[in-house]
């Protein structure tokens, strides 16, 4: 039975420890295996809170960077549109809290790059426009952004000259509370 203080995001909430221990032992073993696990746990947090949890936004973020993780590994791309479609989802709850926290920004700088991969890839003059808009709107939130105005660019022309998926690595934190 439940008390007043129990939480309707329990099931997420244990989803994230077990996804959390679960990269844990990525971190330590290397094993894709348990990459694998975590990916599963953040895929069952998302699929049992919504936007109504404080902590939905993170749940995201750190879900779509073990995607992204999952990609760089494989060398290829197959949940690219699925991180767009799930950023672009954060990015949305994100803006319709009364004040938006700081993860706000890391959000608009992950999703920025994430375009930055998608323009890699096609070449297009919309995937460029998503890719500068959104690290544009990442500076105009927050003045003291990782991701500078020079540094975008510098990104942005690496990426006009290099081919799909080159070197470019990106390091996601994964997040916690607000």
């Amino acid at each position: 039975m439940c008390s007043t203080f129990c939480s309707p995001f329990k099931e997420a909430e244990k989803a994230v420890k077990s996804a959390t221990n679960a990269l844990r032992d990525y971190r330590i073993s290397q094993q894709e295996q348990h990459l694998s696990m975590a990916i599963t746990h953040y895929r069952h947090a998302y699929e049992t809170s919504n936007e109504k949890h404080n902590q939905y936004p993170n749940i995201i973020i750190n879900y779509t960077a073990l995607l992204n993780k999952q990609d760089r590994l494989s060398g290829g791309n197959s949940n690219l549109e699925q991180v767009i479609r799930l950023l672009e989802e954060a990015r949305v709850v994100m803006e319709n809290r009364p004040s938006p926290t700081e993860k706000y920004g890391v959000l608009l700088n992950i999703l920025g790059q994430v375009y930055l991969d998608r323009y890699r890839i096609s070449k297009t003059t919309e995937a460029f426009a998503s890719a500068t808009d959104t690290f544009e709107q990442a500076r105009s939130q927050n003045r003291s952004s990782p991701v500078s105005l020079d540094y975008a660019s510098s990104l942005i022309g690496s990426a006009s000259v290099t081919g799909p998926r080159a070197s470019f690595s990106l390091q996601l934190p994964l997040t916690s509370g607000n």
